[in-house]
């Protein structure tokens, strides 16, 4: 017994160091809770348990705490501190040391009597009363204000948050849970001003913060088509149809790393090579268009070349004068005409399926 006393005394140490009341020990049915007469809890009030949840952002890294209702339970006992509480059988399995509990019902007024016997034989005034209701009309009922608040903030940004619960404590300035308010406001304001230095950072067009955000997207988009020493990374292109016009788009690793790049083509029997300036699009694209009329013979030759500054010296990018890419050309087919004189005949067949069966000898025509 004088082992239990002790260790419930250190919980009740313990507990106080919190800023809300919480669950100080579970001893089978009986759930101690500090919480007692002078918070205006006795039996029958109900008190509404509290889950806390901690969670890191993987984005900015910020420890996000929030807060879960588990269910409610009924005081059986109180002191003038501490009671004892009762949760059905499915809720008592879920109880731990430390969850977070609330006056869910009124907040009633208690009076010692011992106290007042005591004071009353000494002629001193008597005892106030461990709780005190407001002046003029019903106890404020905080817990359900602080729910209504909560629910309220539900899937709301967090400056419509912060102005929710900064009108909770103006209604009710005394409020128990106000600590934790003002820590929740505290918590959202720390997550605005990250979120405002992750928005920021993702519209700077600074090479600094841009490039390695794109060489990241670039890395994800990655999937072994291209070669990975290259500075610039393109699609393969195999085929090619004679006298059309190539679209080649090329995706900067390092966009800030390249100043000015070259495309040259070379059509099959061309003396040299055809120099085209790549176009930038965007924060990391670069593009060119080999003209329809290079597009000729059986293959297309080509590779990219590019300078990195004022002070570097022009070099390969994508293949070389010595290796370029190659694009196959298609073969020209054309048909005979049909010689005069002869039998022409044409034949003609329409099928409509419009239930896909088949030869299942329905809905076709």
């Amino acid at each position: 017994m004088m082992k239990s006393l002790i260790v419930l005394f250190i919980l009740t140490i313990a507990a106080h160091a919190y800023a809300e009341p919480v669950v100080l020990a579970v001893n089978g049915k009986d759930i101690f809770v500090d919480l007692g007469a002078k918070d205006g809890v006795g039996a029958g009030s109900e008190l509404e348990l509290l889950h806390e949840v901690v969670a890191k952002d993987p984005r900015s890294g910020a420890q996000l705490r929030d807060r879960f209702a588990l269910g409610t339970i009924t005081v059986i006992k109180s002191g003038a501190a501490i009671s004892i509480a009762r949760a059905d059988e499915a809720l008592a399995k879920r109880v731990l040391i430390g969850d977070q509990v609330r006056l869910a019902s009124a907040k009633r007024t208690f009076i010692d009597p011992w106290a007042e016997k005591v004071a009353t034989s000494k002629g001193e005034p008597q005892p106030a009363p461990l709780a005190s209701a407001p002046a003029g009309g019903p106890p404020l009922d905080h817990a359900g204000l602080a729910r209504q608040a909560w629910q309220d903030t539900l899937g709301q940004p967090y400056e419509q948050r912060i102005a929710r619960w900064t009108k909770l404590l103006e209604l009710d300035p005394q409020s128990p849970y106000r600590k934790a308010i003002e820590t929740e406001i505290a918590s959202l304001k720390v997550q605005i001003k990250t979120r405002e230095r992750a928005l920021a950072k993702a519209r700077s067009v600074a090479p600094s913060t841009r490039d390695p955000r794109i060489a990241e997207l670039v890395a994800q988009l990655d999937t072994g088509m291209w070669d990975r020493n290259a500075s610039l990374l393109v699609g393969p292109i195999e085929r090619a149809v004679p006298g059309r016009p190539i679209e080649l788009a090329f995706l900067a690793r390092n966009p800030a790393g390249i100043k000015d790049a070259w495309l040259y083509v070379k059509p099959d029997g061309a003396p040299g090579f055809t120099r085209i300036e790549l176009e930038r699009d965007g924060d990391a694209y670069l593009r060119a268009t080999i003209d329809g009329s290079l597009v000729r013979g059986t293959k297309v030759s080509w590779y990219v070349e590019a300078k990195g500054g004022e002070d570097t010296d022009v070099g390969p990018a994508v293949g070389s004068q010595e290796d370029p890419r190659i694009i196959q050309i298609d073969a020209i087919v054309e048909e005979d005409p049909v010689q005069e004189g002869r039998t022409h005949i044409d034949g003609h067949i329409d099928y409509v399926d419009f239930d896909g069966g088949f030869n299942r000898g329905f809905d076709q025509y």
